[in-house]
């Protein structure tokens, strides 16, 4: 919902979306006009928080030329959005706006239509079908994305399996991000790790149309990213990433000068060092589609690619890793990269750092931040808060994200900082939230089950549902 959001408020500003990325600025004659006048108003919005700006401009010099000045992304951020909350969130948008002057009567007419027109109420959710939760089999004996229904109350129902014509390794890939929706939401890209491809669906209002699989560029796949037109892939087996072009119909094409090694090669081919794995987990584009960072569980780095205008990603810069096996990540409202470690799975040393992301690389924020767990693996952010699934513990844990990136341990209601999952060797992994960020959902392979957890305040969690019966061997969750 919150994509929705921004989208709206640029549809309503007029905005037209920058080539290849995911950049609205805004180019009418209203906002030529604020430029002469010295303000004008730009939004980004990355895969789930936007990121709304007023900007001062040397008025000479036209909007090449213009600093941010005041941040409104707050005013329009929300863990749970309401009718009642969004007048609030409106009070906030109004009383900075004012101090822009051009930016007032667009901004506020683009918050009154959002009010007006947009089901934001919970409460009008009701408990019909209101989204979707995709995860997949990874099967030796052939992939498939398992499609689940989700309810307005949180509840899952009507698993669906649809084939992707490739096949998986039947194991645990030890990675995050190997299903993703698409950064238009009309496509699905999972990865069929014992193939050597992604597949790419059509995503319907009742079912998911196959358009094809492609060659990932490398061998075992295990995490992909999208940004814009761009869509990159992680490979495991030959420790690389490749890049592609996200066609019209979703189809793939390689992007030539793509390929790029991990720690352990050198040069622009597939993996020169053989006898070194990296243990690849994730990678993932910054919020502002500029770089690519990938976390190597083996070699405790973290990688970051620069991409070049054509989308083609440079040789690697490698920084260590504060902790010990660095796993899934996920950056914060403001671009931090949050990231959990596994520390070898020895008891109770999980912990979770946060980094600057840079040309240059990482730079630590907080570093190795315990939650007292034991193999803290996969991280989710919304806002500033993040969750890890600690798969050893069979727990969740959460921590506040201050503005400056500093991690904190949440105090939830009743103590404590970390909620179990239900079922003996549930084997915590992956998460995904529905569209409004009111539910969080967490892939449990060791009971073949989803659960979904409410979303309270400081990103406190209540048991709602667990859905069971999805079969072995599951990898990987996304959500609409």
């Amino acid at each position: 919902m919150i994509n929705n959001l921004a989208r709206y408020v640029a549809s309503v500003l007029y905005a037209k979306p920058h080539p290849g990325d995911g950049v609205f600025s805004f180019h009418n004659r209203f906002n030529r006009a604020c430029t002469r006048r010295n303000s004008y108003v730009s939004a980004t919005f990355g895969n789930r928080t936007p990121i709304v700006s007023v900007y001062t401009c040397a008025a000479a010099k036209g909007a090449g030329h213009c600093k941010q000045k005041f941040d409104l992304s707050a005013a329009i951020r929300s863990s749970v959005w309401s009718r009642e909350n969004m007048r609030t969130e409106q009070n906030a948008f109004t009383s900075i706006a004012r101090r822009a002057r051009c930016a007032q009567k667009l901004t506020l007419a683009a918050f009154a239509a959002a009010v007006a027109v947009l089901p934001y109420a919970a409460s009008a959710q009701g408990s019909g079908a209101v989204g979707t939760i995709y995860t997949t089999t990874n099967s030796t004996s052939g992939n498939a994305v398992i499609r689940i229904k989700r309810l307005g109350n949180g509840a899952l129902t009507a698993p669906q399996a649809f084939y992707t014509g490739g096949q998986g390794t039947g194991a645990s890939l030890g990675s995050q991000g190997a299903i993703i929706v698409g950064p238009t939401s009309q496509y699905l890209y999972a990865v069929d790790a014992g193939s050597n491809d992604v597949a790419v669906f059509r995503i319907g209002s009742e079912t998911l149309t196959r358009v094809g699989t492609f060659a990932s560029g490398g061998t075992q796949p295990v995490s992909i990213t999208a940004y814009g037109s761009l869509l990159y892939v992680l490979n495991a087996g030959s420790d690389n990433i490749a890049g592609f072009r996200i066609l019209d119909d979703g189809s793939l094409r390689a992007i030539p000068g793509s390929n790029q090694n991990l720690s352990n090669g050198v040069g622009g081919t597939v993996q020169i060092n053989t006898a070194i794995s990296t243990g690849a987990a994730e990678i993932a584009f910054t919020p502002d589609g500029q770089q690519l960072a990938v976390t190597e569980k083996n070699t405790n780095k973290i990688d970051v690619f620069q991409v070049g205008i054509n989308g083609a990603a440079g040789p690697a810069v490698i920084t260590a890793s504060h902790g010990v096996t660095p796993y899934g990540f996920a950056f914060d409202w403001a671009g931090h990269a949050i990231v959990s470690e596994a520390a070898g799975a020895q008891a109770g040393a999980a912990s979770v750092s946060s980094y600057f992301i840079s040309d240059f690389g990482t730079l630590p924020i907080t570093g190795s931040y315990p939650d007292g767990q034991t193999a803290a693996c996969w991280l989710m952010t919304y806002g500033q808060i993040a969750w890890t699934t600690n798969a050893a513990s069979s727990t969740i844990s959460v921590y506040n994200i201050s503005a400056n990136g500093r991690l904190t341990l949440a105090t939830l209601p009743g103590g404590g900082s970390s909620v179990g999952v239900p079922g003996e060797g549930a084997h915590p992994s992956d998460m995904a939230t529905d569209s409004n960020h009111r539910f969080l959902y967490v892939l449990l392979p060791g009971t073949q089950s989803v659960a979904g957890y409410k979303i309270g305040d400081n990103g406190s969690l209540t048991l709602t549902t667990v859905l069971g019966g999805l079969g072995s061997g599951l990898v990987g969750i996304a959500g609409l």
